[in-house]
């Protein structure tokens, strides 16, 4: 905007009075529809009350649903006695805080925390539970006191079994829709589709000793709109909100807005009388009139104002949003601007973003400081940008990240691209007597679908960096993975397992299978060794090479070898109950349970356990340990052997191990 331009001046000065006077104009009609709109803003004060308190309540539900079902879950664990099941039902009924807790079984036979019993097979509650629904279901207790009974259906399996129920007064549910509205003078009320109260308000404006809505509009009330009523009953059957306006025999007038909550026949009433809320809008009214009038003064300065600065705080705000503050460069706003204008435009894998990350750029600010820090970043993007051609884009992400929008060229061409980027990077160690490296981590993202959100192919060309596996370019100084697919996909199956992998462990679904060792003397078994496998109810059989690996990973595995041991030390106890001859049987041992100082306790512990001799145990290492750290591989041995356990080492001599090395390995076994 140029102000010294005396028509451009003109303009901008008459488009502001034009917009003083719209806003005059605006605020006088705001001060004439103000009464017209309090009819509209008490209905959407009162749905913004309800659904808050409708969500409380439907999450509240959920969360005893929840509860109710995990019960379900844990309750066949238990012992089957009376004694333990209320002992179960006691502990339950604590934690959760329900006023009553019980189980009921097929027949309709119910057991509680509170010890009593009883027979609900012709109730309805409980005739919904054996067909797989939810309920919520008002119930009177026996000492008379009215209360919210919630029930869920008691599977076995894959089999309905009875019922889970828990009863809570109804103060605990009337808590929750004591949400203050309209100070104090607006409530809340419960009802089912037949107008039936099934929780009332203790708030001063609510009907006290009513037992149905429709009954009490029928006989006490009065319609604005006589056909209301009609309209919220078949509302109520079709699930559907709605509001009316009623005054009773009190004499004052009030405003309603109802809607159904999740739980089937069961709906919200939020209701205020009208003239508490008139009296704030006649508040508001006035206040209204007085700032809209300092409004228009102000806006009338302002204007004066903003001609002035608008131009220095344009050209500030474009530099702060669109420069970055240290390479100089354009901002990550900016690129993101320009890139999604370039790849849109543009055809199929016609782009490629390519995501760098300095390695160990903190201890570059840690032994130069700060501004030496930003010197490196501010070279390296001047590095990069002398490779960029017309249409390509760089921009620093963030501390230490750099993203770059290229034309799509051969990988072999990208990895040459990269290498030579690197070298110019590093090219100022060349006549420096103390050198100092920078490597580079990379990921390049092949831009397959220009539709793809900027932030998706930002996220691919992250991936591809943050999950390399190595160095595909083969150079000291880089390490760059291609995003694929295939890598995507593993990712989503590793968390998958992830998500799944300790509840698996707690349905044994990891099966112990035990592989014999034959003797070549006389072609008996000698022992065996055992291995796991994973039988998941949906996808089957799954191979050790597809869960061993990520569980190494994530450190998972050490309670697989726990969970393994265990299982070992139980197949040898019943043998040895059974009378017959237990074998040694030998089970992996992960490197991950060296993090364990005392990394043979749970070990010791098991086999106390089962009261297994030791020697009918043995543990087996991998020969990755030999090259790691002979000395501590040692070290793990003489404690194994401490113990009374056997060792073993598996795959001798597939990787820097040697005959040489048998003397000071001390196991008893060597498997190749």
């Amino acid at each position: 905007m140029n102000f010294e331009n005396t028509k451009n001046k003109k303009i901008i000065a008459t488009l502001l009075l034009t917009l003083l006077l719209i806003v005059s104009l605006t605020c006088v009609n705001f001060i004439m529809n103000l009464n017209k709109v309090t009819h509209n803003e008490t209905e959407r004060y009162l749905v913004e009350v309800s659904q808050s308190i409708s969500t409380t309540i439907n999450v509240k539900c959920k969360s005893i649903f929840r509860t109710l079902y995990s019960m379900g879950d844990t309750y066949f664990e238990i012992n089957d006695s009376e004694k333990e099941v209320n002992r179960y039902l006691s502990k339950k009924l604590k934690l959760f805080e329900f006023d009553w807790l019980g189980i009921i079984d097929s027949n309709g036979n119910f057991v509680s925390a509170l010890k009593d019993t009883g027979n609900v097979k012709g109730q309805d509650f409980y005739r919904k539970a054996l067909q797989g629904k939810e309920t919520i279901t008002p119930v009177k207790s026996q000492s008379g006191t009215y209360g919210i009974l919630y029930s869920v259906p008691l599977y076995n399996g894959d089999k309905i079994v009875g019922a889970v129920a828990a009863w809570n007064t109804i103060d605990t549910m009337r808590n929750l829709l004591s949400v203050e509205s309209f100070h104090g003078e607006g409530f809340s009320q419960i009802i089912d589709q037949d107008g039936n109260f099934i929780v009332s308000s203790a708030n001063k404006n609510a009907p006290k000793n009513v037992v149905n809505f429709f009954d009490m509009i029928k006989h006490q009330g009065k319609q604005v709109d006589k056909n209301k009523l009609e309209e919220m009953k078949i509302n109520l059957k079709k699930n559907k909100t709605g509001s009316m306006y009623y005054t009773l025999n009190d004499g004052i007038s009030k405003a309603m807005h109802y809607l159904p909550l999740q739980e089937e026949n069961l709906y919200l009433l939020s209701v205020v009388p009208t003239k508490t809320a008139s009296a704030q809008f006649d508040l508001l009214l006035k206040k209204a009139i007085f700032i809209n009038i300092l409004i228009v003064i102000l806006f009338l300065l302002l204007i004066i104002l903003i001609m002035f600065i608008n131009q220095k705080n344009r050209a500030q705000l474009i530099k702060i949003a669109y420069v970055d503050s240290v390479t100089k460069g354009y901002s990550k706003a900016r690129f993101d601007i320009e890139a999604k204008k370039i790849i849109q435009s543009s055809s199929s894998e016609s782009y490629s973003l390519v995501s760098i990350n300095i390695q160990k750029f903190k201890l570059i600010n840690d032994s130069f400081g700060s501004e030496a820090g930003d010197k490196t970043l501010k070279y390296i993007h001047d590095v990069i940008s002398n490779y960029l051609e017309p249409g390509e884009l760089l921009c620093r992400v963030s501390n230490d990240q750099f993203n770059v929008l290229i034309k799509t060229i051969p990988q072999k061409e990208i990895l040459k691209y990269i290498e030579n980027i690197t070298n110019d990077i590093n090219s100022f160690n060349k006549n420096e007597e103390c050198k100092y490296f920078i490597a580079l981590s990379i990921g390049v993202y092949k831009i397959d679908d220009p539709n793809l959100p900027l932030v998706s192919i930002q996220d691919r060309a992250n991936v591809a960096r943050k999950n390399n596996k190595g160095n595909i370019g083969n150079h000291p100084l880089y390490t760059c993975v291609f995003y694929s697919d295939l890598e995507r996909l593993k990712m989503i199956k590793e968390k998958e397992m992830e998500n799944r992998m300790e509840e698996a462990l707690n349905n044994n679904e990891f099966i112990v299978y035990l592989q014999p060792k034959i003797s070549l003397k006389d072609n008996t078994i000698v022992g065996a060794e055992a291995l796991v496998r994973w039988q998941d109810p949906n996808k089957g059989l799954i191979p050790p090479d597809e869960f061993i690996p990520f569980f190494e990973k994530n450190g998972f595995i050490t309670k697989l070898d726990h969970y393994v041991f265990e299982k070992v030390c139980s197949m040898i106890r019943k043998w040895i109950d059974n009378g017959e001859t237990p074998m040694p049987v030998s089970v992996n041992f992960s490197r991950a349970n060296l993090n364990n100082i005392d990394f043979l306790e749970k070990y010791r512990m098991l086999r106390n356990k089962y009261n297994i001799p030791a020697k009918l145990l043995e543990i087996e290492l991998t020969e990755t340990l030999v090259f790691e750290n002979l000395q501590k591989l040692i070290n793990i041995i003489d404690q194994i052997h401490e113990e009374g356990f056997q060792c073993s080492l598996d795959d001798f001599g597939s990787g820097y191990s040697s005959l040489n090395m048998l003397k000071e390995i001390k196991v008893d076994t060597y498997k190749t």
